[in-house]
């Protein structure tokens, strides 16, 4: 019998190129502790690096905070997270938390 809610993709981080990742799938309270730590080599450089989201199926509030994590990691090694392809529902959660200032260029 189905519950009817949709099996949870799992979260993927892939490296695009320096500075460049992608992450994709569902990034939802039981798919985001696999990534946490995902990114921490490519955020440490001080370097900005830019992640595509236009492969995230769906976001709660886990996925804002996995990156709000990110972000704070990449400014604590000197560097900036900028985003692109934040997913409406991910927008939507970062302004009713009053978080959208965080990520101005998303």
């Amino acid at each position: 019998m189905s519950t009817g809610a949709a099996a949870v993709q799992p979260a993927t981080l892939t490296r695009l190129g320096p500075g460049r990742l992608a992450l994709g799938g569902d990034l939802v309270i039981d798919a985001v502790a696999a990534l946490w730590d995902a990114a921490a080599e490519d955020l440490a450089g001080g370097e900005t690096v830019t992640l595509s989201l236009d492969g995230v199926r769906r976001a709660d509030s886990a996925g804002v905070a996995l990156l709000v994590e990110w972000l704070r990691a990449a400014r604590a090694g000197g560097g900036e997270l900028r985003l692109s392809g934040l997913p409406a529902q991910m927008r939507a959660i970062l302004a009713v938390s009053d978080l959208d200032t965080l990520f101005p260029d998303a």
